[in-house]
């Protein structure tokens, strides 16, 4: 059995989160993979200089942004983990959780114990991201 790992490396422009959603699940959509890896921050960016423009990108984990990934990840038959700025559910403000690390948005599912081998063929595209899985048209 084999196991396909997408691993995808996007420029994002600073907080211009469902921009770079969208971006990410674009270049995502030309390709084929069993488990996505995107990394933290690939929706709001990196670049905060105070801690309001951070809470302008945190979300609760029953945001918006995780509901998109899970719905993409379930059309696709797939798991993915990425990172984003958490900000508690039940919280009525717009500060992020205590720590600014990123929250982790997993629709993994367990992948059972029998021996399955790796395919990736890492692209370099103009866009600036990184894919690592095989086009959906080489299948």
């Amino acid at each position: 059995m084999e196991f396909r790992l997408g691993v995808v490396q996007n420029s994002p422009k600073f907080l211009k989160g469902k921009e770079n959603l969208e971006a990410c699940l674009a270049e995502m959509e030309r390709h084929e993979a069993d488990l996505w890896v995107l990394p933290e921050f690939f929706a709001s960016g990196y670049n905060f200089r105070t801690k309001a423009e951070a809470a302008k990108c945190a979300e609760p984990a029953d945001g918006p942004l995780v509901a998109r990934l899970k719905d993409w990840s379930a059309a696709h038959d797939c798991a993915l983990v990425a990172g984003f700025l958490k900000r508690p559910a039940a919280s009525s403000t717009t500060r992020p959780s205590s720590s600014t690390a990123p929250g982790a948005a997993s629709t993994a599912r367990p992948i059972s114990s029998a021996a399955r081998s790796a395919s990736s063929r890492p692209e370099r595209r103009a866009s600036g991201s990184t894919t690592c899985a095989e086009p959906r048209s080489a299948r």
